[in-house]
């Protein structure tokens, strides 16, 4: 005969106690039939059979009755329909969690449909004004105009509009009586007006259907960028929520120190924020951490022809300088430490740190697309040079060419054209941090234990090992070819002999913090959809580790002699 106010999550909750004793079925007349924690303790939904009435009671957090919230009210009652928001239960039996006919109940204030007119009902006491425009009730679809939300401020209400034949919205004031008395917004807005977003938390609704409350200023593939007044949020995509950016201890506003932000991504280590100088024109880009608290400068302040802007661009994927293009304008591709680039009729391997690189000649002349009916499909820098792959189109085949410093044409590994399936070309892939035949797979699969010689590279070979369970050392000396070891662990460590790509444990620190800030280098790279890390240590000595995510990797993993 005794009620219990269980949390969801732990089973346990305090009884409920009316005058010092347990409270029982039918003591008063009153039968409890919901409840809800607040912050000060509980609510107490009751029912008097009898009478067919209702009430409310506040508990403290022991589960004893303090005060009565409602008084005795009736099943009509808007003061029972509004407290059934918070219980999120239909107290009342109406089929409707709330007053019947609410549009929306957001904040204070419910908007609320009774029959063809609107009622602004306050959360509280479930009552309100009637909405009017020009002395007369508004109703639905006067002057094409749908009601989708309000809130009450300090001198009547708002009320957002939207046009469902155009899609357009707009915002009209109130009175306290709820007579209209003008347009905020000056007229009609798309729904990705920064106007209306801007008014979005006052409304506490999302007016526009973005799935954000408030600017939403940028978007990438983990992250929205949201602006809620004065402040901004890293909004995960999936969760809605995330960290405000702080910059020393105190919350970055707009135009801060000249800078407004204009994207974010979430990155292994915090976040990357992307941000613009109106005033000159200039870009650059912050990193932060974790909590969203700015701890460097990315690139500096660069011009929006920048190379090192348009690269940036690649990980936030989003046009950050407005030219139109996500990358370098021209980039083929961008994997790696090297982005290539037609620009008009010619090639340019770009530096994805720097932005610039040399132009691609063949025979003392610019390379041009198409030249012996080969296109070129990737490029990435070498200890002596650059390696170029290529495709010929009308039969399928591939090719890769070495240059000099100078992106000058020298020679030929592979020694023509092979197929698609060509072993010798897979073995190149990882290198050029991309899937250059399409199959899905950077690199070649091979068997746990075997070895592959790619014909024509007699002395390169795919070496796989399995790791053992315990706390393996793996040594590599240059020349080991495409190494790939299964199943390493977290206690396993990769000694480096005698490689000129990293010569000093700080110098492999800096690369791999570079590489898990998703900033360009040429050492680490993240394969096979994040679930491999290659290690390229050049003149095609490559370490594959599989199912080791980049982010799991540390520089005491790392001997260096």
């Amino acid at each position: 005969d005794n009620y219990f106010l269980d949390g969801k999550s732990t089973g346990t909750g305090p009884e409920v106690m009316f005058g010092s004793a347990p409270l029982t079925p039918g003591e008063h007349g009153w039968t409890p039939i919901g409840a809800v924690e607040t912050s000060a303790g509980y609510e107490l939904a009751l029912k008097d059979s009898a009478t067919g009435q209702y009430t409310v009671w506040n508990t403290d957090a022991g589960g004893n009755v303090i005060d009565n919230a409602i008084g005795n009210v009736s099943a009509s009652s808007p003061l029972l329909e509004v407290t059934e928001l918070s219980f999120g239960q239909d107290l009342n039996g109406d089929g409707v969690i709330g007053i019947p006919g609410a549009i929306e109940s957001s904040g204070a204030t419910s908007l609320v449909q009774v029959g063809n007119h609107y009622v602004l009902d306050s959360n509280s006491t479930g009552t309100g004004p009637e909405v009017t425009f020009g002395g007369a009730p508004l109703t639905p679809g006067e002057f094409g105009w749908t009601p989708t939300a309000v809130a009450q401020t300090s001198t009547g209400y708002e009320i957002a509009l939207k046009d469902m034949s155009n899609g357009e919205y707009t915002v009209w004031n109130t009175d306290t009586n709820g007579n209209v008395t003008y347009d905020p917004l000056g007229g009609n807005v798309s729904g990705n007006s920064v106007a209306l977003e801007s008014l979005e938390p006052s409304f506490h609704h999302d007016l526009n259907g973005d799935g954000v409350i408030g600017v939403l200023v940028g978007t990438s593939a983990t992250t929205n960028l949201v602006q809620l007044g004065d402040n901004y949020f890293l909004d995960g995509k999936s969760t809605g929520t995330g960290p405000e950016v702080m910059f020393g201890s105190a919350p970055l506003t707009p135009g801060e120190y000249g800078w407004t932000p204009i994207g974010a991504v979430e990155t292994s280590a915090g976040y990357e924020l992307a941000l613009k100088d109106a005033a000159t024109g200039q870009y650059t880009v912050w990193n932060t951490d974790a909590g969203g608290n700015v701890i460097d400068n990315a690139i500096g302040s660069v011009s929006a022809s920048s190379p090192l802007l348009e690269v940036t661009e690649l990980s936030f994927g989003q046009d950050l300088n407005g030219d139109g293009v996500i990358g370098i304008p021209g980039a083929i591709e961008s994997s790696g430490a090297t982005s290539l680039v037609q620009v008009g009729n010619h090639y340019v391997l770009d530096s994805n740190s720097t932005g610039t690189g040399p132009e691609v000649t063949f025979g003392g002349a610019p390379l041009t697309p198409g030249e012996f009916g080969w296109k070129v499909i990737g490029a990435e820098q070498t200890s002596t040079g650059y390696e170029i792959a290529l495709k010929y189109a009308a039969t399928g085949q591939y090719t890769v060419w070495y240059t000099d410093s100078g992106a000058n044409v020298t020679y030929d590994p592979l020694g023509g054209a092979v197929s698609d399936n060509s072993v010798a070309l897979e073995l190149f892939e990882s290198s050029f941090h991309q899937d250059l035949n399409g199959d899905g797979v950077i690199g070649q699969a091979v068997p746990a234990g075997g070895a592959l010689v790619a014909p024509g590279f007699a002395s390169q070979s795919v070496a796989v090992t399995i790791a053992g369970p315990g706390n393996d050392t793996f040594v590599f000396h240059p020349g080991i070819g495409a190494d790939t070891i299964v199943s390493a662990g977290a206690a396993d460590a990769f000694e480096l002999d005698g490689f000129s790509s990293v010569t000093s444990n700080s110098e492999l620190a800096t690369l791999l913090h570079e590489a898990q800030a998703g900033q360009p280098q040429s050492l680490f790279q993240s394969v096979n959809g994040g679930h491999d890390t290659s290690i390229d240590l050049g003149n095609h000595d490559v370490i594959t580790l599989t199912d080791v995510r980049l982010a799991d990797l540390h520089a005491n993993d790392f001997i260096i002699r």
